[in-house]
């Protein structure tokens, strides 16, 4: 049975349930068309700190060298009907240094679209057993939120040897960039999202089924990534400068 929580509520998970390894933290909301939010998780140490940037969890980051945090995937368009995005932990893999695993969602540019979780609706986070697909815990935001582009939902915690789940909901008006600045991290507010489409490229139709005697699917694909690789130079540039810098 599912434990609905308050703000500054806490639970514990794995005291009563010492077989607890794999859950998965979902997270939901209701937007209108054109606003896009993001998740991520940020590893901290004892300090309340990232130790470096693979600490950061999200987009263009989604799984945790240790294997025990893994992104399951940016939604661009969300949902208004279940989780728009989730993500997993392994309980057994969090390394020995990390106390603390905090949610985060964020309006994805927020700056340039002025838009803020104001125009957010029915945001919640929860708690999943994987092994029976069980929801164990679950908070809603209820809080009413305006000139907040981040807010950190709920964090993952240590206690003795146990983990506990605590519901947050504190908002931050500098978007991803004040998070990551409280957690340790120099970040933008707009971290660029590279995503190489090439199915809609290569897609095949009857004219091109007898070009293929001829063209193999090999100079098909090879050719998609150097015209995508010159429509999208300066987004490529924008990442590679992202990477090195971070």
């Amino acid at each position: 049975m599912s434990v609905s929580l308050l703000k500054g509520q806490k639970i514990d998970l794995t005291k009563n349930n010492p077989r607890l390894r794999n859950i998965i933290v979902g997270l939901g909301w209701q937007v209108n068309k054109g606003i896009d939010l993001d998740t991520s998780a940020f590893l901290l140490n004892s300090t309340g700190k990232v130790d470096n940037g693979a600490d950061f969890i999200f987009y263009n980051n989604l799984k945790h060298p240790s294997g025990a945090v893994e992104h399951l995937g940016d939604s661009v368009i969300g949902s208004n009907t279940g989780d728009a995005e989730q993500i997993k932990i392994d309980l057994l893999k969090i390394p020995a240094y990390v106390n603390k695993i905090s949610f985060v969602v964020t309006v994805y540019d927020s700056e340039e679209r002025k838009q803020n979780f104001r125009s957010v609706k029915n945001a919640y986070v929860r708690v999943i057993d994987t092994l029976n697909n069980n929801e164990l815990v679950r908070y809603d935001l209820n809080e009413e939120f305006s000139i907040e582009t981040a807010v950190i939902v709920g964090e993952l915690y240590r206690y003795n040897c146990d983990w506990k789940f605590s519901a947050i909901g504190n908002g931050f008006s500098g978007g991803l960039a004040a998070v990551g600045r409280t957690f340790g991290l120099k970040t933008e507010n707009k971290t660029e999202r590279l995503s190489v489409n090439i199915y809609p490229t290569v897609k095949l139709d009857v004219k091109k089924l007898a070009e293929m005697q001829k063209t193999t699917l090999s100079d098909i694909v090879n050719k998609a990534l150097r015209e995508f690789i010159e429509n999208h130079r300066q987004e490529i540039k924008n990442y590679d400068d992202f990477i090195k810098n971070r």
